[in-house]
């Protein structure tokens, strides 16, 4: 799906891309070593930070992928931040109550006509979700949205 979405979104080795909530860098070493792009990866979690930087270096993927601990929220970026040409999320958003704060941030940082690629998990408005479930233990945690 990593690569799909990638196709979908454009990704070429001059697309500069921040990786939202991207943990140990799964989708982000996958864009770097199939396109050659820069991939960030903000992260909240500082060990997955932390741990995700010492595996790109073994991967070799140290000078293409970098990692940031940082709340997608209110994004560690100076104003105005418009830095990167793409924003990528893939299973994330569920976790963030504040999804209207979380798009504002990601339009703050997205150059002037730059996309937003995300694969993102829906409620679905027929069955309910029995818990606990990998995003969440409980429905507190649940943050999914209908598709509409």
């Amino acid at each position: 799906m990593t690569l799909e979405l990638a196709r979908l979104a454009g990704v070429t080795a001059e697309t500069a891309t921040l990786d939202i909530g991207g943990w140990l860098g799964g989708p982000a070493h996958t864009l770097a070593s199939e396109f050659g792009c820069a991939v960030e990866v903000l992260d909240l979690a500082e060990e997955f930070c932390r741990t995700g930087t010492a595996h790109t270096t073994r991967t070799g993927l140290g000078d293409l992928v970098s990692f940031r601990h940082g709340d997608a929220r209110a994004m560690p970026y100076p104003l105005p931040a418009a830095s990167f040409d793409l924003v990528w999320t893939q299973h994330n958003s569920m976790k963030i109550a504040d999804k209207e704060r979380l798009y504002i941030e990601i339009h703050r940082v997205l150059h002037p006509g730059g996309r937003l690629a995300l694969h993102e998990i829906l409620a679905s408005p027929v069955s309910s979700i029995r818990f606990p479930v990998p995003w969440a233990g409980d429905p507190e945690l649940n943050h999914l949205r209908p598709p509409e």
